[in-house]
């Protein structure tokens, strides 16, 4: 894994990328998964870490940085985040034992971002999809697992997200929950969409601007790590 991992930050660095988003830190415990499947190092959390944190060693030695993805894990999903909404039965406990793990190795190793889930966990957060969950990123990652890096969606273009939720709701509870990349990989200018919608929702209430605020520092101080 690590000299895989060296071999495609060398390629990815000769055609100029400084980020890639990877390593995959969902464990494939549910052999039904369409969307995770052999993008998953293993079925067993510390087979995981172990390879995901030794891929992590080789991308970042060849210069170019990682993003573990996807919080707080997809793997246990039987539902395409592309065309619906996972929803996962876990509970906190199985979640902390199984799912976890390779994400808290990651940080400990010193992962700068991490990519969010368009999943819904209801043991945790029974009213929003993880990627705007205060109880995963703030209380789970943040304080939890320490993680003081950067916070990316997954592309925000996805119906696990954009089917229940307008741009407008995403701008503001995606800040507010601690946010501070948003990732929309749409072809018709939904990036630029949302740039104006996250203006207006930092414009209309004082607690997402300083939200804001925190997220800008943290991009910065992440892209002054980059190569």
């Amino acid at each position: 894994a690590r000299t895989w991992g060296r071999r495609i930050g060398r390629d990815l660095a000769d055609l100029g990328f400084n980020l890639d988003f990877a390593p995959v830190l969902d464990v494939h415990s549910n052999p039904a998964n369409p969307i995770i499947g052999d993008r998953a190092f293993a079925g067993d959390p510390e087979r995981v870490a172990a390879c995901a944190v030794a891929f992590l060693e080789g991308l970042e030695s060849a210069g170019v940085r990682g993003c573990g993805k996807h919080f707080p894990g997809h793997g246990d999903a039987s539902v395409d985040s592309h065309l619906d909404l996972p929803v996962l039965d876990l509970d906190p406990d199985l979640l902390a034992s199984r799912e976890i793990p390779p994400f808290a190795a990651a940080v400990r190793a010193g992962l700068g971002m991490v990519m969010t889930a368009h999943c819904r966990v209801p043991a945790i957060d029974p009213d929003h999809v993880a990627t705007l969950s205060p109880a995963f990123l703030r209380d789970w990652l943040r304080g939890r697992l320490g993680f003081a890096g950067c916070i990316v969606t997954d592309d925000l273009g996805m119906q696990g997200i954009a089917r229940d939720n307008s741009p407008g709701r995403i701008a503001a509870l995606g800040l507010a929950a601690g946010v501070d990349l948003f990732l929309h990989c749409g072809a018709k200018g939904e990036g630029l969409a949302l740039v104006d919608v996250l203006a207006a929702a930092i414009a209309s209430e004082p607690a997402l601007a300083d939200a804001a605020r925190s997220s800008h520092a943290r991009v910065r101080a992440f892209r002054a790590l980059l190569a």
